[in-house]
Parts: C-alpha cells; structure tokens; sequence
C-alpha cells in the first residue's frame, strides 16, 4: 500500500514539473536514461493505468457500493416507505373499517332503535287496540250485565210484586175481620143489594196513625170514642170520631154521591181500618173492609150515632181523649214534677199505636226490641197502663232515636192505654226515675223500690 502511494506521489510530481515545463531539462539531462525512463513510464503509465483501473474499480466498486447502498438506502426506504404506507393503509383501513364498523353498529343501533320504538308502538298500538277491544268488551259485558240486571231486577220486583200481591192477598184474607159475631148477624141488621166501590181516601187496613199522618189538616178530626154503650155495639173494634169541616170542595169521602163529614171508623186489634160508619137518610149505615154494605134502624143505635157523631165540640173530645193521670198512684209525695215540658225531638209519637210503631221499626236497619213487662209489683205503680219494655241496640251512633237532654236514652218503658195509644215514657236519667207523660209533663220519682225494680228490667 505504501509503495503504490510513493508512485502514485512520484507520478503527480512528474505531472506538475511538467505542466511548469521542466520536463525537457530534465531528459535532456538525463538521456542516457530515456530508454529505462520510458520503460519506467510505460511501467509507471501501466501502473497507473493499473492504479486507475484500481481507483476506478475502487471507485466502481465504491460506486457499486455506494449504489448498492442508496439501492438498499432507497430499497429499505422504499420498504419503510411501502411499510409506512402499508401501515397507513392498514391504519386507514383499520379506521375505515372501525369508521364502518361503527357507522354499521350506528346504523344498527339506529335500524334496532328503529325497530325497538316502531315494536313498541306498535305494542302499544296493540295494547291500545287490546284495550280499547277490552274496553269495548268490558263495556258489552257490563251493558250485558246491567241489562241482565235490570231483566233480573225486573224479573225480580214483578216476582217481588206478584209476592207482595199474593202476600197481601193472603194477609187481607188472614187479616179480614171475623164478622161472625152475634152483634153483626141479628136481624137489624140489613144488608144491601150492592157492595161499596166508589171511589174513597179512606184505605182499607191503614193504621190511625198513618191516617193522622195523612190528614195532618186541622179541617179533619181523628178522635176515640169512649161511649161503652156505643163499643159494646161493635165488640172487639176500636170506635173513633172522623169529623170533615168541609173547607176544600171536592171532600174526602162521599157516599152515593153525597160527602159524608161525620163517620166512625172501626179498627182492629191491629190498628187496621176495617169498617166505616155514618148516618144517611135516617139510617146507620155500616161499610165493612168485605166491601158488603149494611144497614141498622136500631133507635138506640141511632140516637148514639146521631149523640156522638153530630156535635162539633172538639175540646170536649181532647179532654175525654187524653189520660187521666188524677190516679192516686200518680199524685203521691214521691212524684215531682219538673219546672219545664218536654219538647225535645223524639221517635216516639203520642197516642201511636204498637202495630204502627212496629210497622215504622221493622226494618233491618232498626235494632231494638219492645218486650211485655209483665211484673206485678211495677204494674201497680202504674194502674191502668200497659208496660213494655224498649231497648234500642245502638246499631246507628250518628243519628240517635230517643234523646233526652242531650244523652241519649237506650232503655226505657213505653206506656200504652187500654186503646193500644202510647201515653207515657219512663227511664232511668241522673240517678232518678223521669215520667214523660202525653201531656209534656216531666215528672221525677225517688222511690227506692221502684229505682230497684227499674234497674231490674231496663239494665238486664
């Protein structure tokens, strides 16, 4: 290496003396050598020629290299650029499929959404339609059932009715007096060719009472009759005084086409009206609930009807009608009587009857009872009245039925005269016995045995 480097220095010195024109000198000095000095230059121009062939195959093969290389350079930059590209292709394809994948799965999630609300409306349109088609039909049902009902109801008041009718029927023929008694079959008495049917505002069976309660009108009397000669005409009946002052023309009860204003109605021991006296053409006519139609010229009769139905003194009636409380068992020191009446509402009504109070109480929603007292020793504390006992069962707190200054009462004794007529109300108040009497008077008694004897019946 080193001697191709000294030639190589020997050559480029012999080139500059040369181009500085020293050359000439130099081989005319030198002659005798120009035959070794040119085999020196041909072997010096080989070696060169060998040492450019050497350069320039240094320089090709570094060129080779240095191509080979850039070619490498450039092949692995063409890798790394076809890798980058392959990677960014892949990257790109990688986010376009992901871009897809989720523009697919939006769409999906959209088409599913889509589906999910267009299933959803049309459950609900269908569980719209299902109820609105129960509706419908729950609708029918019930129209089914209501008319159902009401056939059934219909069905039911017109068995209920033809019931009723049957009943009544049953109970009119059950409950028709028993006019077998002598005093309505001896020959005054003369019945007629027809039957009464015309047309009366008096009813057949209706309670005194609800009959008061019809003609509350002070134009109209209700009132006993207390004659005995006259009752004893008309054995197991009740006699009252039916008076019309005749104030409204069309009148309540006529008779072959005259009003009668003075009458005796006839009730049972039901309190039901079941006949219908009166005087017409000088005679007692006598109308019993069989519609038959009677007769009687009986002059005593007559002189009592004539006596008892003709005078118009109703204070005298009030007083004959009203208890007589002037008893001694009624007037002893024991009694004493409040400083005031009573007023207070009550559920009792004075001088009603039990048939009609039963008939006021008898329905379900009621709870009470209205029992007998039959013992002695309290009967004589009150002669001439008829004791039973009342007890109210509570079933209703709202309302009440008997109150008596503010506390309402749920035992008592009720007092009925011997024409069935509610006269009297007892119980216990404050430790004492209070006494309502049908006059509103207010009596109080401290007798040790009786407030023994009530707390035995009322509290039992």
């Amino acid at each position: 290496m080193g001697k191709t480097v000294r030639k190589a220095i020997v050559c480029l010195l012999m080139v500059g003396f040369m181009q500085a024109g020293l050359s000439a000198p130099l081989i005319e000095a030198a002659p005798e050598n120009n035959i070794q000095t040119k085999e020196d230059q041909r072997q010096e121009k080989e070696k060169q020629q060998q040492e450019k062939d050497k350069q320039q195959q240094e320089k090709q093969r570094q060129d080779q290299e240095r191509l080979e290389q850039q070619r490498q350079e450039k092949q692995r930059q063409d890798q790394e650029r076809l890798e980058q590209q392959r990677q960014e292709k892949q990257r790109q394809d990688q986010e376009r499929l992901e871009q897809q994948r989720q523009e697919k799965q939006r769409q999906d999630q959209e088409r599913l959404e889509q589906q999910r609300q267009e299933k959803q409306r049309q459950d609900q349109q269908r569980l719209e339609q299902q109820r609105q088609e129960k509706q419908r039909q729950d609708q029918q049902r019930l129209e089914q059932q209501r008319l159902e009902k009401q056939r059934q109801d219909q069905q039911r008041l017109e068995k209920q009715r033809l019931e009723k009718q049957r009943q009544d029927q049953q109970r009119l023929e059950q409950r028709r007096y028993n006019w077998s008694h002598s005093e309505y079959r001896d020959n005054n008495w003369l019945r007629t060719a027809f039957s009464y049917n015309e047309p009366s505002h008096f009813r057949w069976h209706e309670s005194s009472y609800s009959m008061r309660e019809r003609f509350k009108s002070s134009d109209y009397w209700l009132e006993p009759i207390y004659d005995r000669k006259w009752n004893d005409r008309f054995p197991g009946l009740h006699s009252y005084r039916w008076h019309d002052n005749d104030r409204y023309g069309e009148g309540y009860f006529w008779y072959r086409g005259v009003r009668i204003r003075d009458a005796a109605l006839f009730y049972d021991h039901w309190d039901e009206l079941v006949g219908i006296g009166f005087m017409f053409d000088n005679v007692f006519v006598f109308i019993r609930d069989d519609q038959e139609v009677y007769h009687r010229n009986d002059s005593l009769l007559l002189d009592m009807a004539i006596l008892l139905l003709t005078r118009e003194d109703r204070q005298q009636w009030r007083e004959k009608k009203r208890y007589d409380w002037s008893h001694d068992a009624y007037r002893d020191n024991n009694w004493n009587q409040a400083a005031f009446f009573y007023n207070d509402p009550s559920p009792f009504r004075w001088h009603e009857s039990r048939y009609s109070m039963r008939e006021r109480f008898s329905s379900a929603d009621y709870e009470y009872r209205l029992e007998p007292i039959y013992d002695r020793e309290w009967n004589d504390r009150f002669p001439g009245l008829h004791s039973y006992r009342w007890h109210d069962g509570n079933r209703y707190s709202h309302a009440g039925y008997f109150w008596y200054r503010g506390v309402r009462i749920r035992d008592a004794v009720l007092f009925y005269d011997n024409w069935d007529e509610l006269v009297g109300i007892g119980f216990m108040h404050d430790n004492v016995f209070v006494f309502i009497r049908d006059d509103q008077e207010v009596h109080h008694r401290n007798d040790p045995l009786l407030l023994g004897i009530v707390i035995f019946l009322l509290t039992r």
